[in-house]
């Protein structure tokens, strides 16, 4: 009977232990399949987060590259900027200068020019009466000259008829008074005797009468001499008036001369008061040339302002995109960080679910009842309950993307924290699927 009952109670215990020998053996396999893919997922997250390590270096060398190239660019630029608002400033203030300058010096000119064709007008229409008046004295003069040359003329005739008249009436005098004479003679001689007293008479009213006609021609004479002294007195009148209009004439030629010789200074003055407007003009030029190369370099300006402002752009899409790798690589180290936690976890689990298997399959010579075999499992379900409880929480993507874990707070503001590359360390790991439990307990205690 005692050996009956030992032999029921090894049946029992045998029966009891290939079901949960097999249970185990099952649970085992389960959690090595799913060590196996903790550890394929962990080393896909290894070789992901390499790929995005490398990424995230090429992407800050890009972006450390774009940035100085921008920068620089963005220097240059900005200090072509400045020379050239330096530059337009200068021109600028130089523009206004010369524009005053030349409003001063156009106003003077206009005004000199004013003064100056005033002058002109009042000297023109000086001259012009001037002019007038010596045509005005050429004409008189000319008419006193014809005049006093046909009175010459007439003088001259009338003292050649006058010389011939007296030389006639002299003639007819001595012609007379010979014939009178020689008649007087014969008839003295004839009628001396007879008419003595009668030709005394005779003789006596003759002288009379011839008295009377010698007279007459002295006093016509007279005349002739007096009015040939006027006309000699006339003409010595017109000789002095000629002298003095020819006086007149020279000193108006040389007032004309010096008028003309203002007029050449005045015109080569307002050649000159030409040849300061043109080169106004061609500063005025060159001044709209310059203004239009200011609005061409504002153009430039504003497009290069443009330029940065697309720049400036990219790189705030630049650090947005940073922002993001930053935030998925600080995803995927959390998950990485959460899935070596769980790994760890689940090997301790596995490990001293394996030790307490390894020590309840030792007892196996030793009677092991029903209440020792739910106690056992009891204890092998409040272990893995214990370590359920102290399975770590993934933490919300809130709390991985935010300003405390992603930022820091530096002297100007907020600073990305400092980035520490994760290097692969060349550990064998080997995935064990075989049914040898004991094998993999082994191994882990010569592991630890």
């Amino acid at each position: 009977m005692p050996k009956t009952k030992k032999n029921l109670v090894k049946r029992e215990i045998e029966d009891l232990n290939r079901p949960d020998t097999q249970t185990y053996k099952a649970i085992i396999l389960q959690s090595n399949r799913e060590l196996a893919l903790v550890t394929s997922a962990f080393e896909q997250a290894d070789t992901d987060n390499k790929q995005l390590e490398l990424n995230f270096k090429t992407l800050s060398e890009d972006q450390t590259d774009v940035t100085s190239h921008l920068q620089r660019t963005i220097a240059d630029k900005t200090a072509e900027i400045q020379k050239v608002r330096t530059i337009v400033k200068e021109l600028e203030k130089q523009r206004i200068q010369d524009s005053e300058d030349c409003k001063a010096k156009i106003t003077e000119a206009k005004y000199e020019y004013k003064i100056m064709c005033e002058e002109l007008i009042s000297t023109s229409k000086m001259l012009e009466s001037k002019l007038n008046a010596l045509d005005q004295f050429n004409t008189i003069r000319k008419d006193l000259l014809n005049k006093f040359e046909i009175q010459a003329a007439q003088l001259k005739l009338q003292t050649n008829k006058n010389k011939e008249e007296v030389y006639i009436t002299e003639k007819k005098f001595v012609l007379e008074k010979h014939n009178l004479k020689n008649n007087l003679n014969t008839n003295i001689k004839s009628l001396s005797d007879e008419l003595q007293g009668a030709s005394e008479i005779r003789i006596a009213s003759v002288t009379q009468q011839f008295v009377r006609k010698n007279g007459v021609l002295q006093r016509e004479y007279n005349r002739l001499i007096t009015e040939n002294k006027r006309l000699e007195t006339e003409n010595v009148n017109f000789k002095d008036t000629n002298k003095l209009l020819k006086l007149q004439m020279e000193i108006v030629m040389d007032e004309k001369k010096n008028a003309v010789a203002k007029l050449h200074t005045r015109l080569q003055l307002i050649d000159q008061l030409l040849k300061s407007y043109e080169s106004m003009r061609e500063k005025h030029k060159e001044y709209t040339a310059l203004k239009i190369e200011k609005i061409k370099l504002n153009e430039e300006k504003n497009y290069l302002t443009s330029i940065t402002e697309q720049l400036n752009q990219k790189i705030k899409v630049i650090q947005e995109n940073l922002h993001a790798n930053r935030g998925s690589r600080n995803i995927l180290s959390t998950q990485i960080e959460y899935l070596n936690i769980e790994y760890k976890r689940i090997s301790k689990i596995l490990f001293s679910c394996s030790i307490m298997i390894k020590q309840f399959l030792q007892n196996k010579s030793k009677k092991i009842t029903a209440g020792k075999h739910i106690e056992f499992i009891k204890l092998i379900y409040s272990a893995l309950s214990n370590k359920e409880e102290q399975k770590t929480e993934l933490p919300l993507l809130k709390t991985i993307l935010s300003l405390s874990t992603m930022y820091s707070k530096g002297d100007l503001g907020l600073v990305p924290k400092p980035v520490h590359l994760m290097l692969s360390s060349k550990q064998h790991k080997e995935v064990i699927t075989s049914s040898s439990f004991e094998n993999m307990v082994d191994e882990k205690e010569k592991k630890l």
